[in-house]
C-alpha cells in the first residue's frame, strides 16, 4: 500500500507499507519527493491512496504507472481508528514508532 499526499510546489510526500496479518512493515519510509520521481518510487504492484485525490489524479495521469491500482476518491483515517490500532498495537507488547515530524520543505531563513 502506498500512501501518497500533495506537499505544493509539485512535490508529494510518501511512504510504503506491506502489511504481514496484524503487522506493518514499512517497505519506504515517509520521505518527500518530486512528482516526477513517483515512477521510481512505485515501481512495485500496489494500492495507492491519498487525501489529496482531486489534486493529485491531474499528477498521476501524466504518470505511467499501469502497476499501480489507485483508489480514485480522498481517503483519511479518522483519529478513532488511529487510536484504536494504536492501543492495539500497544497491547500486543510492540512499541510505538518515534513521533517525528515530517517536514515538506526547507526552512526559510
Amino acid at each position: 500500500m502506498a500512501v501518497l499526499g500533495d506537499a505544493r510546489r509539485r512535490m508529494l510526500w510518501t511512504g510504503v507499507f506491506r502489511a504481514h496479518g496484524a503487522e506493518l512493515e514499512v517497505m519506504k519510509p515517509w520521505t518527500v519527493i518530486q512528482a516526477a520521481e513517483l515512477g521510481a518510487v512505485l515501481r512495485e504492484p500496489c494500492v495507492a491512496v491519498t487525501p489529496d485525490w482531486l489534486h493529485l489524479s491531474k499528477i498521476v495521469a501524466a504518470e505511467t504507472l499501469p502497476h499501480v491500482r489507485w483508489v480514485q476518491e480522498a481517503r483519511s483515517p479518522h483519529a478513532r481508528d488511529v487510536g484504536r490500532l494504536g492501543l492495539l498495537k500497544l497491547g500486543a507488547g510492540h512499541p510505538s514508532e518515534a513521533l517525528t515530524p515530517i517536514y515538506t520543505h526547507p526552512p526559510v531563513g
